[in-house]
């Protein structure tokens, strides 16, 4: 499957670091989501699980979101509930990646970001990304508010795709609109009014109809979601690069005489809070068995 035919190439001293990355784990490896059974028009792309099947209930793979799969004869329907505020804060200010994924083997993986985040949103106005990250009362002055009033209002209308041929590497994401999504027949809707954030999209069986995008159904019916929040890089956002600096920790001479003090690497930056938030990594996946 692959989204780039279609819409082109267009193109300190820290104590405690805050790294976090979570997989999503069962027993035996992965957790797994059974998908439902949904008949053709059923739910609607809107950001409400109203229309869900009545046996839908909340399927929770984790504290931080509940995930619900279904599929009719020709589309596969995903919902993202967030329970976490902090994840959903987060998700909201860096983007929320989903991944689909082959599950037999990683032989490319494609995702669509969506919302994209305030932070992406509003790197249009100069200067507006850094201020919003470094300084939290940036958001609240008055010459800033509408700034981030209006990226709020419209991150609806914006998404991003990933192309990528290893997990551990990414390209850019590359800006689409929805109406180019919905010419293949991919549809999403997001809504963040409420306390809680969910996210709902729709995307092809590509062995149904014969489309050329789409889920590839050759795969005993199987295949893996990935859900990521990845923050911009710290040297990009600040200019600064971090360095590394080798101190003696001179502590340790009045213990052992024989001491002249231990080594260690000190890491240097001059905003560790903003390192430590730009460090933060979000990473969990399931597998996902369609209903036949």
């Amino acid at each position: 499957m692959s989204f780039l035919k279609f819409f082109g190439t267009s193109t300190v001293v820290l104590l405690l670091l805050l790294s976090f990355s979570l997989i999503i784990q069962s027993c035996s490896g992965t957790k797994r989501v059974q998908s439902l059974q949904t008949s053709t028009g059923q739910i609607k792309v809107d950001a409400s699980l109203s229309d869900w099947p009545t046996d839908s209930v909340k399927r929770s793979i984790s504290d931080d979101f509940d995930v619900l799969v279904a599929n009719d004869e020709e589309f596969v329907y995903v919902a993202v509930a967030f329970r976490n505020n902090r994840v959903q804060q987060l998700a909201r200010d860096f983007g929320f990646r989903i991944f689909l994924e082959d599950d037999r083997s990683f032989r490319r993986s494609f995702g669509i970001v969506y919302p994209v985040g305030i932070v992406q949103a509003i790197s249009d106005f100069p200067g507006a990304r850094r201020g919003y990250l470094e300084n939290p009362g940036w958001r609240s002055m008055p010459e800033n508010k509408h700034i981030v009033t209006s990226a709020e209002d419209n991150m609806h209308q914006y998404v991003q795709i990933i192309s990528r041929t290893e997990r551990s590497g990414s390209t850019r994401p590359i800006r689409v609109s929805k109406e180019q999504l919905r010419a293949n027949d991919i549809d999403l809707a997001l809504d963040f009014d409420t306390r809680r954030m969910v996210v709902e999209l729709k995307f092809p069986i590509r062995s149904a109809g014969g489309r050329q995008f789409g889920l590839d159904n050759n795969n005993n019916n199987r295949f893996r979601l990935g859900f990521e929040i990845v923050p911009p890089d710290y040297e990009e956002v600040t200019g600064e690069r971090p360095t590394y600096e080798r101190s003696t920790d001179a502590s340790s001479q009045g213990f052992d005489p024989s001491q002249r003090g231990r080594a260690r690497t000190e890491l240097q930056v001059s905003n560790p809070r903003l390192y430590a938030l730009l460090n933060y990594n979000y990473q969990a996946w399931v597998e996902v068995n369609l209903k036949k």
